[in-house]
């Protein structure tokens, strides 16, 4: 693999203050996170070499042996090759995303670095990741049906709210789970976690359950939604803050039971649940980042949902099939 220059520690003092959170969080994100200048300066160092360290392995992986040099690589080898690629130049040219990793881990890095072996890890696996495709993206974040809205502003507490339509993801089959919705959510929180305040404030759901039907319990305890909650809670560098769950008819009960089962504890312990009462949810979260259809202020559309995440893919450089 080719060798990159190291930047100089004036380089990484210089990146560190310019990587400093906005005025409004500097406190909090001490308070909450132990996070300094020092931290961001050494942290991202060893995270650098976490980074380059595993694109030396996976490449090691991906060569092939002199028996077998004549042989077009597999589709592994070719994968990790790519993954290897990519965490090079996540280390070369995307500080905002590492720095996710260690605002996820309050800035212990030896934990940061194991995420980040983990996110490689999930890559190299799941060979999609690296070919984010616009028609995934609008099936989930586009047009009249895309499901899943991402609110302008965020939450009272700080975090950027997505909100889920429940009635949108009527006739989504297991299958299409898998190959569509898990995508684009990668894809797309990849895009949010590349931003301060959804690294320091966090990611909540709003879920809006009306007309919830009782032929969506198959996909809750289906193996791609189970999947999808081990790369939220396992993989990426997301701080979930919250599940606010209203408008939910009686057979939510049903699909709590089965969800829990695979939910974190303390994932579970944030979830809050308001039935029709949209008052206290507006109370809870704040008018600004809830729909108007919910009785807020945000102006939520699915187009401009769309927009926001295809940019942040064309600027996340190691996402080079996004351009």
């Amino acid at each position: 693999m080719e060798e990159v220059p190291l930047p100089t520690e004036a380089d990484l003092h210089a990146e560190a203050v310019a990587l400093a959170p906005p005025p409004e969080w500097q406190v909090r994100s001490w308070e909450d996170l132990g996070e300094t200048l020092e931290g961001r300066r050494s942290g991202l160092k060893v995270l650098r070499s976490a980074a380059r360290a595993e694109a030396y392995r996976l490449s090691q992986r991906a060569g092939r042996s002199p028996k077998t040099a004549a042989a077009a690589p597999s589709p592994a080898s070719a994968n990790a090759a790519a993954v290897a690629a990519a965490l090079v130049t996540m280390a070369d040219h995307d500080a905002h995303f590492l720095l996710s990793f260690l605002r996820h881990a309050k800035f212990d890095a030896p934990a940061a670095c194991a995420r980040l072996r983990k996110f490689a890890g999930f890559m190299v696996n799941n060979p999609w990741t690296l070919a984010p495709d616009r028609a995934v993206l609008e099936e989930t974040f586009g047009g009249r049906a895309g499901p899943l809205s991402l609110v302008p502003t965020p939450a009272l507490g700080g975090e950027r709210v997505l909100v889920l339509t429940i009635q949108r993801v009527r006739g989504l089959t297991p299958a299409d789970m898998g190959s569509v919705f898990n995508r684009a959510i990668f894809w797309g929180l990849v895009c949010l976690l590349r931003e301060p305040v959804a690294q320091l404030g966090g990611v909540c759901f709003v879920d809006d359950m009306a007309m919830m039907a009782l032929s969506q319990l198959r996909l809750v305890g289906s193996e791609p939604n189970r999947y999808m909650w081990f790369m939220l809670q396992q993989i990426l560098p997301l701080r979930l803050r919250g599940m606010h769950v209203f408008r939910q008819p009686a057979i939510f009960s049903l699909v709590w039971a089965i969800a829990r089962t695979f939910i974190a504890r303390k994932v579970q312990d944030r979830l809050q649940m308001y039935g029709q009462d949209t008052a206290k949810l507006i109370e809870t979260v704040g008018a600004h980042a809830v729909p108007v259809s919910a009785g807020g202020t945000a102006v939520v559309t699915s187009d401009r949902t769309l927009t926001a995440m295809v940019k942040g893919i064309a600027a996340t450089p190691w996402l080079n099939a996004a351009r």
